[in-house]
């Protein structure tokens, strides 16, 4: 299985999308998660007439340092309830599918709509139809460039208890429900480790029901109370997922994605000079949980 990691919090805070390309392929990683999240969504490059330039640029850059762009991350949030906004985002969708094309990546990661108000059960059903609706009107796009639409569970916080809580497709079982009203090979999903911990589920339980539909993961740890981003083992304190139970149910499944971190956090902390050494270590992190449970 290829290691890889997110460029989030290398990109901008310590280097260009270049520069981090190369740290990453120097400190080991095989594959890279893109972030478009680096980029802002009304004034970013991939806003730009030459994106398609500065994307090919990009898979050069990843081509001579033998590191392969594995999957991106989409803009977020994906919908805001304002017409035009949202339409707009729709378009900005297709540049970055496009561009998911030229990296040389395979799968883009999109946050489900999520109107105001869904929390826990409420406006699920209406939440379901303004993603199908939206998740529709990129299938063109993303068949024409052979892009893989990936939907990541999240979560909302509830405004009373300041928790985290679920809203749509928070759970693997709505998930896979879209996927299969959606009914295309253009959909499929991205397990995000973190958000489902930090709603107390079963990470075992929501890989198994994703089942076939899960094809690319964010792998970080946290409490089990709050959207942490660690790197797994960090501190007592911050880790509480069982990454046995995870890689495990990795291998049941036949997972073949990449073991990607999202562990922004742990690299927004650093200053410039240790930057790279930290890299390393969460590469050496990856390397142990590929070997010590056989992905």
């Amino acid at each position: 299985m290829k290691l890889s990691a997110a460029t989030s919090h290398l990109v901008p805070r310590h280097c260009t999308d270049e520069e981090a390309i190369r740290l990453m392929a120097r400190v080991g990683f095989e594959a890279i998660d893109y972030g478009f999240t680096n980029h802002h969504r009304h004034t970013g490059v991939y806003t730009t007439d030459s994106y398609q330039e500065y994307a090919r640029h990009l898979r050069r850059v990843a081509d001579q340092c033998g590191i392969t762009i594995g999957q991106t991350h989409a803009n977020y949030p994906s919908y805001t309830g304002n017409p035009e906004e949202d339409k707009y985002l729709l378009g900005l969708y297709e540049r970055e599918i496009i561009a998911t094309s030229i990296l040389g990546g395979r799968y883009m990661i999109v946050h489900p709509a999520v109107p105001d108000g869904c929390v826990y059960d409420k406006l699920r059903d209406e939440a379901k139809d303004i993603n199908i609706e939206r998740l529709q009107a990129l299938q063109k796009c993303a068949e024409e460039y052979d892009v893989v639409i990936c939907l990541e569970n999240t979560f909302v916080t509830d405004r009373q208890t300041k928790r985290k809580c679920p809203t749509a497709c928070s759970e693997a079982v709505e998930i896979v429900d879209y996927i299969e009203t959606l009914n295309s090979d253009r959909f499929a999903a991205c397990l995000d480790v973190g958000h489902a911990n930090a709603l107390g589920l079963s990470i075992s339980d929501e890989i198994h029901t994703l089942g076939k539909h899960l094809r690319a993961v964010h792998i970080h740890d946290n409490d089990g109370r709050d959207d942490l981003h660690a790197v797994p083992f960090l501190h007592p304190k911050l880790s509480s997922i069982d990454w046995g139970q995870v890689c495990t149910a990795l291998r049941e499944t036949g997972y073949s994605g990449t073991f990607n971190f999202e562990s922004d956090a742990f690299m927004a902390s650093y200053p410039r000079e240790l930057v790279e050494d930290a890299m390393s270590f969460l590469e050496k992190t990856g390397r142990y949980l590929i070997r010590q449970y056989h992905l």
